[in-house]
């Protein structure tokens, strides 16, 4: 029988696409993972890179994200408009014509037959963005994840855990792409988005949602 104390945490990200090579959602992956032994014993934390591709995200959804049923799901993906964490409200049962990595498109039609229109982050979407901007990181909230692989994913798996009844914290983060560059004495935090903005973001974020999980 699972410990009830324990905290399961899945983490994602994407892989390349077309037009972006390197995809900064996938370096998180490497580099908090590189983190996992710094948890408490009772956290346990996984990562998933999802290819970019229609197929990819939808068997991810229907089985890797069913078998691992985490506490906490926090997806990530780039958007290159974004100035900083861009946190997702809203998940939209529809999907573009725009082709993946391995240049299919997707079938005309909704992402769920006969599922609602829309269905919203059961992550605490303002709260966490006041937080991010209370450690001076720029934060935003966007009532659109678009509609390519990013919302795809998003919405799949707040249905996929709706659908099960499950009581789950689900969020979308949109990131910008790295700078490699270290931000230069006197910049304000989180103006350049780096590794290090990128890492101390995403646990602020982790211990946000750690903390709602256990008062709940």
């Amino acid at each position: 029988m699972p410990d009830p104390a324990q905290i399961r945490i899945l983490v994602t990200g994407f892989g390349a696409f077309p037009g972006l090579r390197s995809n900064p959602s996938a370096q998180l992956l490497q580099w908090i993972g590189e983190r996992r032994s710094r948890l408490p014993a009772n956290i346990t934390l996984q990562t998933a890179l999802v290819p970019a591709t229609w197929e990819a995200v939808e068997r991810f959804a229907s089985e890797q994200l069913a078998e691992l049923d985490p506490h906490i799901a926090l997806h990530f993906g780039v958007q290159k408009r974004a100035s900083g964490f861009r946190i997702e409200t809203v998940a939209r049962n529809c999907a573009c014509s725009h082709a993946d990595a391995q240049g299919k498109r997707y079938g005309p039609g909704g992402l769920v037959r006969g599922a609602p229109q829309t269905l919203r982050a059961t992550l605490r979407v303002e709260k966490v963005a006041a937080g991010l901007r209370a450690q001076r990181h720029c934060a935003t909230t966007s009532p659109s994840a678009g509609h390519y692989l990013c919302n795809m994913l998003f919405y799949l798996s707040l249905h996929q855990s709706a659908d099960k009844a499950r009581s789950r914290q689900t969020g979308f983060i949109h990131i910008p792409p790295i700078r490699p560059a270290q931000s230069r004495a006197g910049e304000v935090k989180g103006r350049i988005f780096n590794k290090e903005t990128l890492l101390a973001g995403t646990v602020t974020i982790l211990n946000f949602c750690i903390g709602a999980h256990r008062r709940a």
